[in-house]
């Protein structure tokens, strides 16, 4: 690393072998110690003008909270949901109360800690007790913002997303779906207990297609997001055969819809049965429309 300052007459490099540890997964180990040699050299040699702190209010401070996400991570890379739980991506921003804001998540802190920022000018702010800054930038539409934020030369920029795009609310969504279909593999048991006491009436025949197909449109919608996975860390999402899995999944989703609405017409089983099937198809889009959201289930 070099740093040069030829107003001042002075510079400073820096190079090491090896990268070392750290708590922080962008900013650890040698990387830190580099930069932490850099800013204290600037400190001594080199020190800062003072800037006063602006006043703002927490109306305006308003403005600009909300969670921002790196925009390294493409919208379109099937990569996404891997990239976003491996590295803190997303900014949240929140006023705290003292006039300044506080954002957690990524951080510039070497320790991964949140930081605090007063503002200094119209969308920028700097670090409470450092020398970073912040600086907020509204689009051409004039409904949104952008961040950015440095560490050392390089530039890391946010875009906001809304509350429906959040990675703890995607999920939970997933999750929550995939219970569902996990309680499908009871049908097979109950199917077998029912078949053991007596033959299966024909009137009894709708119903049970309408378990078998939904279970197996379940194990081809977890095998569908495996598959895709596997490719996606391949680098092969955009082809081979397991783009087959997809397209079954949705004929299958189509069928456990529609059985769905026929339980109820005919009335088939008891309430607490018909709403399950009900709940285990809804469960299942749930589950698929995340999936689809991060390109793990058909490509992007």
């Amino acid at each position: 690393m070099m740093t040069l300052l030829p107003e001042h007459g002075i510079g400073v490099f820096v190079t090491y072998n090896g990268d070392g540890t750290g708590d922080n997964p962008l900013f650890g180990g040698a990387y830190s110690a580099r930069m932490e040699l850099r800013d204290a050299f600037l400190k001594r040699f080199v020190p800062a003008e003072a800037t006063a702190a602006k006043r703002i209010t927490e109306r305006d401070l308003g403005r600009y909270t909300g969670t921002y996400r790196w925009t390294k991570f493409g919208a379109d890379d099937p990569a996404l949901l891997f990239a976003l739980l491996s590295a803190p991506a997303d900014l949240r921003v929140k006023a705290d109360g003292k006039g300044g804001l506080t954002t957690t998540g990524f951080s510039t802190d070497p320790g991964g800690a949140e930081q605090t920022w007063d503002p200094i000018g119209d969308g920028l702010f700097r670090e409470r007790e450092g020398h970073r800054q912040l600086a907020f930038t509204e689009n051409d539409e004039g409904n949104g913002f952008s961040v950015a934020t440095s560490y050392g030369y390089y530039v890391f920029v946010f875009e906001r997303t809304a509350w429906y795009d959040s990675l703890p609310l995607h999920l939970m969504t997933a999750g929550a779906g995939l219970l569902l279909l996990l309680t499908t593999l009871a049908w097979p048991v109950t199917a077998l207990i029912r078949r053991l006491r007596a033959a299966t009436a024909r009137s009894e025949r709708g119903p049970r297609a309408a378990r078998t197909s939904t279970a197996i449109t379940a194990c081809l919608a977890v095998g569908s997001v495996i598959a895709a996975s596997v490719a996606a860390m391949s680098g092969r999402a955009s082809s081979g055969p397991w783009l087959v899995l997809p397209a079954l999944t949705l004929v299958g989703a189509a069928v456990s819809l529609t059985c769905a609405v026929l339980c109820w017409r005919h009335r088939w089983w008891n309430v607490p049965a018909r709403t399950h099937l009900t709940v285990v198809a809804l469960g299942l889009i749930a589950f698929l429309g995340v999936a689809h959201h991060y390109h793990l289930f058909f490509p992007a």
